[in-house]
Protein backbone atom coordinates (compact mmCIF):
# COMPACT_ATOMS: atom_id res chain seq x y z
CA UNK A 1 0.00 0.00 0.00
CA UNK A 2 2.75 2.96 1.23
CA UNK A 3 4.02 2.31 -2.99
CA UNK A 4 0.53 3.03 -4.13
CA UNK A 5 0.68 6.21 -1.57
CA UNK A 6 4.59 6.72 -2.81
CA UNK A 7 3.00 6.81 -6.59
CA UNK A 8 0.04 8.79 -5.88
CA UNK A 9 2.31 11.38 -4.88
CA UNK A 10 4.78 11.64 -7.40
CA UNK A 11 2.27 11.27 -10.24
CA UNK A 12 -1.03 12.63 -9.15
CA UNK A 13 -2.95 14.76 -11.61
CA UNK A 14 -4.81 17.32 -10.18
CA UNK A 15 -8.11 16.61 -8.89
CA UNK A 16 -7.57 12.66 -9.53
CA UNK A 17 -9.39 9.76 -7.34
CA UNK A 18 -7.56 6.46 -6.80
CA UNK A 19 -8.83 3.37 -5.91
CA UNK A 20 -5.96 0.92 -4.15
CA UNK A 21 -8.21 -2.31 -4.97
CA UNK A 22 -6.88 -5.72 -6.37
CA UNK A 23 -10.29 -7.05 -7.40
CA UNK A 24 -13.35 -5.81 -8.74
CA UNK A 25 -16.89 -6.46 -7.93
CA UNK A 26 -16.55 -7.98 -4.33
CA UNK A 27 -20.22 -7.88 -2.64
CA UNK A 28 -21.14 -6.46 0.63
CA UNK A 29 -22.67 -10.14 1.30
CA UNK A 30 -19.06 -11.87 0.29
CA UNK A 31 -17.73 -10.08 2.60
CA UNK A 32 -19.91 -10.42 5.47
CA UNK A 33 -20.27 -13.69 4.88
CA UNK A 34 -16.33 -14.24 5.30
CA UNK A 35 -16.36 -12.31 8.36
CA UNK A 36 -18.75 -14.52 9.83
CA UNK A 37 -17.27 -18.13 9.03
CA UNK A 38 -13.54 -16.59 10.44
CA UNK A 39 -15.87 -15.11 13.60
CA UNK A 40 -17.79 -18.27 13.67
CA UNK A 41 -20.87 -16.30 13.63
CA UNK A 42 -24.03 -17.06 11.50
CA UNK A 43 -24.79 -14.22 8.67
CA UNK A 44 -28.79 -13.31 7.81
CA UNK A 45 -29.89 -11.05 5.37
CA UNK A 46 -31.86 -8.39 6.84
CA UNK A 47 -34.66 -5.88 5.47
CA UNK A 48 -33.49 -2.22 4.77
CA UNK A 49 -35.39 -1.27 8.00
CA UNK A 50 -33.56 -3.75 10.36
CA UNK A 51 -30.03 -2.13 8.81
CA UNK A 52 -31.21 1.26 9.25
CA UNK A 53 -31.78 0.71 12.93
CA UNK A 54 -28.77 -1.73 13.53
CA UNK A 55 -26.49 0.63 11.79
CA UNK A 56 -27.32 4.04 11.61
CA UNK A 57 -26.22 6.60 8.96
CA UNK A 58 -23.73 3.83 8.01
CA UNK A 59 -27.08 1.61 6.87
CA UNK A 60 -27.11 3.83 3.49
CA UNK A 61 -23.46 2.28 2.84
CA UNK A 62 -23.87 -1.20 3.79
CA UNK A 63 -27.21 -1.84 2.32
CA UNK A 64 -25.04 -1.34 -1.03
CA UNK A 65 -22.49 -2.99 -3.03
CA UNK A 66 -20.32 0.09 -4.25
CA UNK A 67 -18.44 -1.16 -6.74
CA UNK A 68 -14.48 0.37 -7.15
CA UNK A 69 -12.21 -0.13 -9.85
CA UNK A 70 -8.52 0.48 -9.75
CA UNK A 71 -7.93 0.43 -13.57
CA UNK A 72 -7.60 4.26 -13.94
CA UNK A 73 -5.21 4.12 -11.14
CA UNK A 74 -3.24 1.03 -12.31
CA UNK A 75 -2.94 2.73 -16.01
CA UNK A 76 -1.84 6.19 -14.47
CA UNK A 77 0.30 5.31 -11.96
CA UNK A 78 1.82 1.96 -13.01
CA UNK A 79 0.61 0.25 -10.04
CA UNK A 80 -0.15 -3.12 -9.33
CA UNK A 81 -1.68 -5.01 -6.70
CA UNK A 82 0.29 -7.44 -4.70
CA UNK A 83 -0.87 -9.56 -1.91
CA UNK A 84 -3.78 -11.74 -1.19
CA UNK A 85 -7.69 -10.91 -2.50
CA UNK A 86 -9.72 -9.28 -0.05
CA UNK A 87 -12.00 -11.84 0.76
CA UNK A 88 -8.82 -14.58 0.97
CA UNK A 89 -6.91 -11.62 3.66
CA UNK A 90 -10.71 -12.10 6.16
CA UNK A 91 -10.67 -15.46 5.98
CA UNK A 92 -6.43 -15.56 7.52
CA UNK A 93 -7.53 -12.45 9.73
CA UNK A 94 -5.61 -13.23 13.09
CA UNK A 95 -8.29 -12.56 15.83
CA UNK A 96 -5.62 -12.42 18.22
CA UNK A 97 -3.87 -9.81 17.12
CA UNK A 98 -4.34 -6.59 18.86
Amino acid sequence: MAHLYRLALEKAEPNARYHAVAEEGVSMRAIVEALGRRLKLPVEAITPEEGQALFGWFARFAGHDLAASSVQTRRQLGWEPTGPCLIADLERLDLNER
